[in-house]
């Protein structure tokens, strides 16, 4: 008796540890078709990470870099746009804009409200391209067509062999 009742407590504590159980644990980064909801890429992220977004102007056709910053929440916060030429859908630049020039680059501080996700048109013409930890992920590549994608964030699920949940 005394072995079964040390066997259910091992299980309790193995299952209070989250061992058997399905349990949300690190966030990911996740670039998707909103509309056909394929999923392009899964990159493992945690809050105060940031990732930069980058893509050719197709006008100037220059190189533009957007920077932001994933939050506690789950929800994306723009950081920096920097460019070397304007062009339509860059930022204008007025007093009301804080900005810095360096080594030839415009480099724009944003204080928008974080979004819950980023949506954005993505072309082989264009080359956008998402960096996180030093590692790059092809956007414009997706499909031969230009191809609407939607980045969020969202827990990512481990998951045991014994995956049921205890309620």
């Amino acid at each position: 008796m005394t072995g079964t009742i040390l066997l259910i407590m091992a299980f309790i504590l193995l299952v209070y540890n989250g061992v058997f159980v399905e349990k949300s644990a690190d966030w990911e980064l996740v670039v998707a078709d909103p509309r056909s909801e394929v999923v392009y890429h899964c990159i493992s992220a945690q809050p105060a990470d940031v990732f930069t977004l980058s893509y050719r102007h197709s006008v100037s056709n220059s190189m533009v870099y957007g920077t932001f910053e994933l939050t506690e929440e789950g929800f994306i916060q723009p950081r920096t746009t920097t460019f070397s030429s304007f062009g339509p859908g860059l930022p204008w630049l007025d007093d009301s804009v804080v900005h810095i020039v360096e080594e030839g680059q415009i480099i724009v501080y944003h204080d928008e409200p974080p979004r819950e996700s980023l949506r954005l048109w993505v072309t082989p013409l264009t080359g956008e391209t998402l960096t996180l930890h030093g590692q790059t992920y092809p956007l414009s590549g997706l499909e031969e067509k230009p191809v609407l994608v939607e980045i969020a964030m969202r827990h990512a699920e481990r998951r045991s062999p014994f995956s049921f949940r205890v309620w």
